[in-house]
């Protein structure tokens, strides 16, 4: 029997290491998703004269900035 309980002692203890990684992934990838939404928010405010002189590529079609033009290299 306490070979047992051990075991599941174990077991758990080893669902929950591999939930909270999991989790600790999750939030990773949540905040660089955030991260990369505020880049896009903040390009798309430019005007035209300052997204052309912070280095972006204005998109006439969208009428916002593009970001950052990448090196054709």
């Amino acid at each position: 029997m306490t070979r047992l309980a051990i075991a599941l002692a174990l077991a758990a203890s080893l669902a929950a290491g591999i939930y909270a990684l999991g989790r600790r992934d999750h939030a990773r990838d949540i905040q660089q998703e955030n991260d990369d939404a505020t880049k896009a928010a903040i390009w798309a405010e430019l005007g035209r004269r300052d997204c052309v002189a912070s280095g972006g590529l204005w998109d006439f079609a969208a009428g916002e900035c593009a970001g950052p033009v990448s090196d054709p290299r």
